[in-house]
């Protein structure tokens, strides 16, 4: 289970760089539930069931200009979780202020769909969320 859900979450960021956003969506759990720590962005909270994700993901893609990309550098299964270190590289829409950093997304997977997702600035924290340390 532990590889097809590394795919699950490959295939979702596959799909958000090449801007195949309906798949990418086609990802979540009608239920799915994403937390975003205050120190990630600046719209921190849970967000529940498929639209309000959706809308959070596209409020966050339209603060950058067109190019951004997240680029995954690493994915660590966990049981029923995936954690991903992503790569966040764009330039802001407004201000044209080239952006580089790293977060970590941890992803739950239930019957080959994303059902919950956690953003997190410290790679200890998202190791800790999926049940694992350094």
């Amino acid at each position: 289970m532990s590889q097809r859900n590394v795919e699950i979450v490959r295939a979702h960021f596959e799909n958000t760089n090449a801007r195949r956003f309906d798949a990418a969506m086609r990802g979540y759990d009608p239920d799915v539930e994403l937390v975003v720590s205050d120190d990630v962005a600046v719209d921190p909270g849970v967000y529940r069931g498929a639209d309000a994700v959706g809308k959070w993901f596209g409020s966050w893609f339209g603060t950058f200009a067109p190019d951004y990309r997240m680029e995954v550098s690493e994915l660590i299964p966990a049981g029923d979780a995936v954690l991903a270190v992503v790569d966040h590289r764009g330039v802001g829409r407004r201000s044209g202020v080239e952006v580089t950093t790293r977060y970590y997304s941890a992803y739950w997977i239930s019957d080959g769909k994303i059902v919950r997702l956690e953003l997190f600035r410290a790679r200890a924290d998202a190791l800790a969320a999926v049940g694992l340390s350094e």
